[in-house]
């Protein structure tokens, strides 16, 4: 199955290299503490801060415990280390597209 592809993301990056990353389902707990993307192996997390993860879900105009995909975008301009981006969406549901969700069925 190929991986998604941004969808609603205005005026996304059309250059660098576009690594779909995750498919996740915020939390509660994420809302009051971060929105955990990884954990490294040592076991500690590796997030975007409060303050950033609801800068990020108002500014969406979404609740941030709803469905997101993730990917990084890595920019070789900017010196030798280049720019790392992430591109969070909101999945959007079959019914929101009206697939067949929307009348009734189910996938």
């Amino acid at each position: 199955m190929e991986d998604p592809k941004p969808a609603q993301i205005l005026y996304s990056p059309s250059a660098g290299e576009l690594k779909y990353l995750f498919i996740k389902k915020g939390s509660k707990n994420e809302c009051r503490q971060g929105l955990i993307l990884s954990t490294s192996a040592s076991n500690s997390p590796f997030k975007l801060q409060v303050h950033g993860w609801l800068d990020v879900a108002e500014g969406m105009g979404i609740d941030c415990i709803v469905e997101i995909d993730c990917w990084s975008v890595y920019l070789a301009e900017g010196g030798e280390e280049g720019n790392l981006s992430l591109l969070i969406e909101k999945v959007k549901l079959q019914a929101e597209d009206g697939g067949d969700e929307a009348n009734g069925g189910s996938s």
